[in-house]
């Protein structure tokens, strides 16, 4: 058995925190999900993604604002 979660973190590259929401603009997490992600059990992470998507969908200009902060071109 390799050891892996079934839940793995939502990070895509884009990390910076939006001021309005305290969200991350890439994966939607805040700053204490991202922090703790690793150490967080699975029931806390399954609550963490089913918010994210919503979260994401709330942050002002999100796509816009992701493109110019990706750090891979890819």
């Amino acid at each position: 058995m390799s050891g892996a979660r079934p839940f793995n973190s939502p990070c895509v590259d884009v990390c910076s925190i939006d001021d309005d929401t305290g969200w991350c603009i890439g994966c939607g997490r805040t700053m204490n999900e991202i922090a703790t992600w690793a150490t967080m059990g699975d029931e806390a992470r399954k609550k963490v993604l089913r918010e994210v998507d919503i979260r994401k969908a709330d942050i002002p200009n999100r796509e816009h604002r992701a493109k110019r902060l990706r750090r891979s071109p890819y």
